[in-house]
């Protein structure tokens, strides 16, 4: 079983919020574990502790949820997401089984996965 990355490279730290609230709409109740380090209370957090992204990534941070399931136009199970943020940009990193992409019916599998 090998694994397989999706990264966003220099993702604007101000568009965090609306990337996980809004856009993947990752909640409390999928999170199997967490682990970020506040600058401003210095002391470890869980993700149904923050309450701004980009200001527990401030002035820099790391930061990782392990969810249950996510939905980025398929349903992967067992995503790791990582935050790896500067100043201003960071990076999101989704990691997930390859075998994620290759399960459902044999028509699903060829919308998820195009080989060339």
């Amino acid at each position: 079983m090998e694994n397989m990355e999706i990264i966003l490279e220099d993702f604007p730290k101000v568009e965090l919020d609306k990337l996980v609230y809004n856009e993947l709409e990752v909640s409390s109740s999928e999170v199997k574990s967490s682990h970020f380090y506040d600058h401003n209370s210095g002391s470890d957090i869980k993700f149904y502790q923050i309450k701004s992204f980009s200001d527990v990534l401030s002035p820099i941070g790391t930061g990782n949820v392990y969810l249950k399931q996510l939905e980025i136009g398929s349903q992967l199970n067992d995503v790791m997401i990582i935050f790896s943020f500067n100043e201003d940009v960071g990076g999101v990193t989704f990691n997930f089984s390859e075998n994620e992409l290759y399960e459902g019916k044999s028509l699903e599998v060829r919308q998820k996965v195009k080989k060339h």
